[in-house]
């Protein structure tokens, strides 16, 4: 955890499957959170997780812009994940005005951001389908290309006290107890990719304190999965089992 309207463990390209999936014991009504107006979150329309803004927030309930002031009203808190908070996400070079690629399947399709929220752009591709949100870095410009070759080598930082690297401590693949199709991640040098049936691929790092693994990207909220006393991992899909290497 991944682009239509958001198009289906992110991106936020219909939220990755892993991330609706993990994401579901972390929602805002078990967490008991307030949403704020300028919250990027993620809910489900039409059968369909999709990716907006909160522009009102009270009583329970938000409005979201879906895109192009698309806005879905009076939709309760309890069926919202909070995947950016109102002020925070990565930083990206991208500004309004900027024309992109939106990376479709194996299609790329044009479009031009609209309004920059942290980590994630609203982009109008609305000659090609697609008006929404996605994570600004899920996009192809020629500037996120220049940003990359110039950032600055260095270890990654531990996203709170008390926590290291999965690497060495969790590697290869793990997937459902049952043999049934579903979650797998796979682990490999400190990252974890995560996979499932209906979604894109998606990586996160990997931290661990011995006890519970936490699965992170910037600007988003940590997912947390408890490590049984036998190695297996504990998560909202079911039990997951070392099943070899990556």
């Amino acid at each position: 955890m991944s682009v239509r309207v958001r198009r289906m463990l992110g991106v936020t390209i219909g939220v990755s499957m892993v991330v609706m999936l993990l994401a579901t014991a972390t929602s805002s009504a078990a967490q008991g959170t307030a949403i704020s107006v300028g919250d990027i979150v993620q809910t489900n329309v039409n059968g369909q997780m999709v990716v907006g803004e909160v522009v009102r927030s009270s009583g329970g309930t938000a409005d979201l812009n879906l895109g192009q002031n698309n806005v879905n009203r009076f939709v309760q808190w309890q069926y919202l994940k909070v995947v950016q908070r109102a002020g925070t996400g990565e930083k990206t070079p991208l500004v309004v005005g900027d024309v992109v690629q939106v990376p479709y399947g194996p299609t790329l399709f044009s479009g031009r951001i609209m309004k920059v929220n942290g980590g994630y752009c609203e982009i109008d591709s609305s000659g090609s389908g697609f008006t929404g949100w996605t994570k600004c870095a899920d996009v192809r410009s020629p500037k996120l290309t220049a940003a990359a070759k110039t950032a600055p080598a260095g270890a990654s930082k531990p996203p709170k006290p008390g926590l290291v690297s999965c690497a060495g401590k969790f590697e290869g693949r793990y997937g459902t107890s049952s043999g049934l199709t579903g979650l797998t991640l796979i682990f490999k040098a400190g990252k974890v990719t995560a996979k499932g049936p209906l979604s894109d691929d998606e990586e996160f790092e990997c931290w661990t304190n011995g006890k519970k693994i936490y699965l992170h990207k910037a600007g988003e909220q940590d997912l947390d999965i408890d490590v049984n006393d036998d190695g297996t991992l504990d998560t909202p899909m079911g039990e997951l089992k070392r099943k070899g290497g990556a």
